[in-house]
């Protein structure tokens, strides 16, 4: 569900034209390689309707291949890190998003513990979504995990039949 209003809000929100070819639009952080793969895909199945580029990195591979990948530039960028500690902090961000220009930064962190400082949401431009705040969206919207995968399964039809940006806005 995350990954559709991430891609409503980066249609709405086009990149500015000074947007250097490696600025990356979107950070989702899962706790586990595999789940950062499942996301990856389920972003690639979600996406291809878009011109979203898209990667997955996680430690224990290529190295260089990921970073080539990321040097070619990516919107979204999914990675784990299975940190025992914060490997995002606002003091980290802040100089960041003072460099891009009223070009807001989405971060998804899955992690438990939190990879992402809190205060990160703090940042002006900075949006910060972790298992909490899905949570209660989900709690808040009155859905139960079945009726999320069916809101998800009517996604895939709708993207298949008219593309995202229609059912996006529906869902958000």
């Amino acid at each position: 569900a995350f990954l559709l209003a991430l891609f409503q809000r980066l249609i709405n929100d086009p990149p500015q034209p000074t947007r250097g070819p490696t600025s990356i639009r979107a950070l989702v952080i899962a706790p586990t390689r595999e789940l950062a793969v499942q996301i990856h895909q389920d972003a690639m199945l979600l996406g291809q309707h878009t011109q979203f580029r898209m990667a997955v990195v996680f430690g224990g591979v290529d190295y260089e291949k990921q970073r080539r990948q990321l040097e070619d530039g990516v919107d979204i960028l999914i990675g784990s890190t299975a940190a025992p500690h914060h490997v995002l902090t606002a003091a980290q961000l802040a100089p960041i998003m003072r460099t891009r220009q009223d070009r807001p930064l989405f971060c998804i962190d899955l992690a438990v513990p939190r990879d992402i400082e809190p205060a990160v949401n703090d940042l002006d431009g900075v949006y910060l979504y972790d298992i909490d705040s899905l949570q209660a969206w989900r709690d808040d919207h009155g859905l139960e995990g079945i009726q999320i995968r069916e809101r998800f399964d009517e996604s895939i039809d709708s993207l298949s039949a008219g593309g995202i940006s229609g059912y996006a806005q529906d869902a958000i």
